[in-house]
């Protein structure tokens, strides 16, 4: 029979070399577990929330040098929307974009916006409320790629330094720290 130091040893190796393939993350990374692989195999999918603010009757709108009212058909709308996840939404909204949902009963809202009787409908409108294009519903939907490629496109025809510190200065946009 062999030195049973020899078998402790034998085995203390055998757990130290299995531990690093436990901790170990597929896809890179630390340990935060939210890139790679899942523990069935499938890839994550990272979903964006878009920080929509709703706008009730009565409230000043959020800040911001372009502000993209959502006007919803109805509330179910609000719940089902492609519009509440997107990575560039959530990108702009950081970027001096405010993000406001328009309640379907404000009438008063919708009636400034110029959108009465047209809902569902987006409306891109500049820091005095002046809409700057609007996008009205295809076929009783609004489709998220309209709505992503409205934003960026107006967004680059604005693009300057000016507007980039302005937005800076006033804090209208959300940082990484707060």
């Amino acid at each position: 029979m062999r030195n049973p130091s020899a078998r402790v040893l034998a085995l203390l190796i055998l757990c130290l070399a299995a531990t690093p393939a436990v901790r170990a993350t597929c896809g890179g990374g630390g340990g935060g577990g939210v890139g790679g692989m899942t523990p069935t195999g499938g890839m994550t999918e990272q979903v964006y929330f878009v920080p929509w603010k709703v706008l009730n009757p009565g409230d000043a709108p959020v800040k911001g040098n372009l502000i993209l009212y959502w006007l919803p058909a109805t509330r179910e709308e609000i719940k089902r929307s492609e519009l509440l996840t997107s990575r560039q939404l959530s990108i702009f909204a950081t970027q001096c974009v405010g993000m406001q949902v328009v309640r379907p009963d404000d009438a008063a809202m919708i009636d400034k916006l110029g959108e009465t009787g047209k809902l569902p409908a987006v409306v891109l409108a500049d820091l005095e409320g002046k809409s700057v294009v609007k996008i009205d519903a295809d076929s009783g939907t609004l489709r998220l790629s309209a709505v992503e490629k409205l934003v960026r496109a107006a967004t680059h025809r604005r693009r300057s330094r000016s507007w980039a510190s302005s937005c800076r200065t006033r804090g209208s946009a959300p940082s990484i720290r707060s």
